[in-house]
């Protein structure tokens, strides 16, 4: 056996046993079983079910499952896997680009682009989203492209947007909104404004509309101010105040300036009336206290003590009390139907008719 180095030109081999060699050359042959410590090269090699531990081919390797690493040079020469139509990875996938149709991607990590005709998950941090689409979400994050922005004409019908820095908009319209700062070159209408308005603003503004009420907790500085109804604590004017009815007390100042109450139809005080001269064409006087001239047509009083009475007309009185005046006496020719005189001195100078 150990001469024999050909067995010539064999049509046909069985072996019904096991064949151990160092090699075996086939041509075309069924073989059942190989057990192989080294290289099995063949054009082909086909096997329901083979464990092999490397396969080096420049052809293709057809299989069902497919378990292990492949090497290096394999994996750079693999630009195909050919029509897959199911493809189940358990672990990681490590590649610079994946093309899909149509999958469930678990986890993806990318630090270039992905390209898809829509991507959906239900948690994922994006760095960059471009899309020609819709994009929908729960919650974004981010700042939007200038592009982006440009062609943003509607944000739906949004129930709640909360923004911490600032809105730059043609117009914003909210029903109920709480706006740090607004600034606006345009008009801004609302129910109820409250803060502090910039000095721009206000020396802009030059009407407020038909206001049907105002409050001002603070000061109010303007030109002129009209209302048909109001309540001002404090008014402070250098030009004229024109209204129904005051209430209050005018500044020393205010006083001091008033020179005319214009054409008073009445004027009721309840208290005191101090002044340097009163002139009233009719008026009911209570108390007159002064210490000057009581110039008028007719005066009356029920009580009143008077130091000097000037008169050309009729003075009518209960009790008077004091000296009539040189003038006076000699103009007295008759003293009426008195009813009875008392006269406190005793001598009474009289001469007789001539």
């Amino acid at each position: 056996m150990n001469s024999i180095t050909n067995l010539g030109n064999l049509t046909a081999l069985t072996v019904s046993g096991n064949v151990t060699s160092n090699s075996i050359s086939v041509v075309t042959g069924n073989l059942t079983n190989i057990t192989a410590t080294g290289l099995i090269n063949a054009g082909s090699l086909s096997s329901p079910l083979a464990t092999i531990t490397d396969i080096n081919t420049s052809g293709t390797i057809t299989g069902g499952t497919f378990s292990g690493t492949l090497s290096q040079s394999a994996m750079n020469s693999i630009t195909n896997l050919g029509n897959l139509t199911a493809l189940t990875v358990s672990g990681n996938v490590t590649s610079n680009s994946i093309s899909v149709v149509t999958g469930n991607l678990t986890n993806i990590t990318a630090t270039g682009l992905i390209n898809a005709g829509s991507l959906s998950s239900p948690s994922a941090t994006i760095t960059d989203i471009t899309s020609t689409g819709t994009i929908t979400g729960g919650t974004f994050s981010g700042t939007l492209g200038a592009g982006t922005l440009n062609n943003i004409t509607s944000l739906g019908n949004l129930t709640a947007i909360t923004v911490s820095g600032n809105v730059t908009a043609s117009s914003v319209s909210a029903t109920t909104g709480n706006f740090t700062d607004i600034t606006a070159t345009g008009t801004i209408t609302g129910g109820t404004f409250s803060g502090t308005l910039g000095t721009g603003t206000l020396n802009n503004i030059t009407s407020l509309g038909n206001l049907t009420a105002i409050t001002v907790s603070g000061n109010v500085t303007a030109s002129s101010v009209s209302a048909t109804t109001g309540n001002f604590t404090d008014i402070t004017s250098t030009g004229t105040i024109t209204g129904g009815t005051f209430s209050g007390t005018l500044g020393a100042g205010t006083l001091n300036n008033i020179t005319s109450l214009g054409n008073l139809t009445a004027i009721t005080v309840s208290g005191n009336v101090t002044a340097n001269s009163i002139s009233v064409v009719t008026g009911n006087l209570t108390n007159i206290t002064a210490t000057g001239l009581i110039n008028a047509g007719s005066l009356s009083s029920p009580s009143a003590t008077i130091t000097d009475i000037p008169s050309t007309g009729t003075i009518t009185g209960g009790t008077f009390s004091g000296t009539l005046g040189a003038g006076t006496l000699n103009n007295i020719t008759s003293l009426g139907n008195l009813t009875a005189i008392t006269a406190e001195r005793s001598a009474v100078h009289w001469e007789p008719a001539r």
